[in-house]
């Protein structure tokens, strides 16, 4: 787009005004993430407090009931407040945020969106990457420029947050009564892809608590600027806005768990208490082991925060398995089939690593599981995982007799995408089976 389209665009939607650093002609925006009682709210009452050159512009919603925002302190010192009503900005009020971006008032610097605690923050990223009104004719990046997603972190209630059996709906959280979202593995999306982490209401945590709580999230997100909020302090806050930090593809790249696949994790310091490795085999999983060591993790896998990779499970011999863990909650699923399974025209190009995932006999087929914890006893949580492994008796039987391995893993929604249109008079059918899926789809220590 020509400059002078540009500026034409941002006189119809911003009234004109060139954000105050040289150089930069779009509006910045920050999104504030969190669970709820992680501090942002009390955040942004404290930027309103402020806030003095009247540019500031935020975009709250009330899904969840909270004050608002004419009760909160010094709005007369804020440019533009906008509220969302019933609902989320990245999903049922799309078109309402829209809309509500592009009603921001001329003279706006910064704006400020908060999310609800449910809220998926890729896909908020997405929404200001393509978001468009077709009414308007406009895009959200002819005038706006995603500048970073800030995850707010209670320091005094993480532990207890990534070890809840909570799910949304149990906290009323969930966008709708279809989301079985569970708290731990919201909390962990939220620090793994995001641009800043401010770790907040720290007062009354004791030294070590908020020591683990660093070195955790230094592991989830090892790339996230941190910053320290024990009390509502401007001057910190300073520090997460106007960042450039957001970027689209390495946000993809920022959770731990691929860098330590990747071999790019340097290791835990020493006098930290969180450790990590990889777990890697070339032999399947027997399926029923597997399962039985999900259903008694609390004992057999001890210190397991976070866990995620791909696994081989000698019952589904040519599907890739996804693997995954929060706090308490394990779950696998798959949507897709080993590379050495589709013909060859399939396989990446780009990648001059792909080669070294294939050896004889059976190609890309392997276990590669990251693994973080907090008191980690990695010798056991490793020998536990060998115990699942096919032994060599089991290997010299075979995919045909493997296939027959009891399995009581739900089954992978394979092709699910393509079967959607045929299984829409089954709609009906699957909503009433929700509740059982919930419970079934993830695997609780």
């Amino acid at each position: 787009m020509s400059q002078k389209t540009h500026e034409e665009c941002r006189d119809s939607c911003c009234g004109g005004h060139k954000h105050h650093h040289e150089g930069k002609s779009m509006i910045p925006v920050t999104i504030f993430c969190g669970l709820n009682h992680s501090g942002k709210t009390s955040a942004i009452a404290t930027l309103l407090s402020e806030s003095s050159d009247n540019q500031l512009a935020v975009i709250m919603n009330d899904m969840l009931k909270k004050k608002p925002a004419s009760q909160l302190p010094s709005v007369k010192d804020v440019h533009q407040i906008i509220e969302m009503k019933k609902g989320c900005v990245c999903c049922t009020l799309y078109e309402d945020f829209i809309r509500a971006m592009f009603s921001i008032k001329e003279g706006t610097s910064m704006v400020v969106v908060e999310a609800t605690g449910c809220a998926d923050v890729r896909d908020m990223g997405e929404v200001m990457l393509t978001g468009d009104s077709e009414a308007l004719g406009r895009a959200l990046t002819d005038c706006f420029r995603l500048d970073a997603i800030v995850a707010f972190v209670n320091v005094k209630t993480f532990f207890e947050d990534l070890n809840s059996l909570d799910y949304l709906l149990d906290r009323k959280e969930a966008t709708d009564e279809t989301d079985f979202r569970n708290i731990p593995s919201v909390l962990v999306e939220h620090i793994e892809h995001a641009d800043v982490i401010v770790l907040g209401k720290s007062e009354g945590a004791d030294v070590q608590t908020l020591r683990d709580v660093r070195n955790v999230i230094s592991v989830l997100n090892p790339t996230a600027r941190r910053v320290e909020l024990p009390t509502k302090d401007p001057i910190a806050l300073s520090g997460i806005f106007d960042t450039e930090l957001y970027d689209f593809e390495m946000t993809q790249m920022k959770p731990g768990w691929i860098r330590l696949i990747r071999d790019e994790m340097p290791p835990s310091p020493a006098e930290s208490n969180v450790s990590h490795f990889v777990f890697r085999s070339r032999r399947p999983f027997h399926p029923l082991r597997l399962y039985e060591l999900i259903d008694a993790s609390t004992e057999r896998l001890p210190g397991v925060l976070r866990s995620r990779g791909f696994i081989w499970l000698a019952s589904r011999h040519d599907l890739c398995g996804e693997w995954s863990s929060c706090g308490n909650l394990y779950s696998t699923s798959g949507d897709s089939k080993w590379f050495i399974t589709v013909p060859r025209e399939e396989w990446p190009t780009e990648d001059p690593k792909f080669l070294r995932d294939f050896e004889e006999p059976y190609g890309d087929r392997r276990q590669e599981i990251a693994i973080i914890g907090l008191n980690l006893d990695v010798e056991k949580v490793e020998g536990e995982l060998k115990k699942c492994l096919l032994t060599e008796q089991e290997m010299s039987m075979g995919p045909i007799i493997w296939a027959g391995l009891e399995d009581k893993f739900d089954p992978w929604n394979m092709g699910e995408d393509e079967d959607e249109d045929e299984d829409d008079e089954d709609n009906e059918e699957e909503e009433d089976g929700k509740e059982e899926e919930r419970v079934h789809n993830s695997y609780q220590k």
